[in-house]
This record gives C-alpha cells, structure tokens and sequence, in this order.
C-alpha cells in the first residue's frame, strides 16, 4: 500500500480532503477513485462524498474552482500533517 492509501484509510474524511486540497487541489473524480479503490474507508458511497465536499464548502474549508477542489479562506492544515506522520 502506498502512503496516500494509508493516509485515506487510517485518517477522518474532512482531513484527508484537506490534505488533498493543500496545493493545487482535486478534481472530484480523482477523489472519488481513491475512495473507491479503498472500499470507501470511513464514507458508505459517493453520495455521502458528495455531501461532505458540499459541507466543507459551506463552511468554507475548501472551495470548488475550474473543476478541482481547492483550498477554501477557513482551510486549515489536518493534525497528522502537522505531526508529520505520513513519509510523503
């Protein structure tokens, strides 16, 4: 398994699309795919990604521009980043 794997298996939903968001961001298939191939850790189906992309888009944690995902004015860095703990 490879580090971004482990990171969309071990870590919260909201903080790995965090992570995803940090530099130039996600397109929603890309996220959606690596769901996917994980067998949806944490997130019953795409439907309730859809839904939690929508939430933290309201709260204003990321934004959604040109069809990716990106950083919003209220994102934050997720815990397991600060604390270095994924090898990237």
């Amino acid at each position: 398994m490879n580090t971004i794997n482990d990171i969309i298996v071990n870590e919260k939903p909201v903080d790995v699309i965090l992570f995803l968001t940090k530099n130039n961001g996600i397109d929603h298939p890309r996220l959606d795919r690596l769901y996917s191939l994980n067998n949806w850790p944490h997130i019953n189906n795409n439907m309730r990604l859809i839904e939690l992309v929508n939430n933290m888009i309201a709260e204003g944690l990321i934004e959604s521009k040109g069809g990716k995902h990106t950083k919003g004015p209220n994102w934050k860095a997720p815990q397991f980043m600060l604390d270095n703990k994924y090898t990237l």
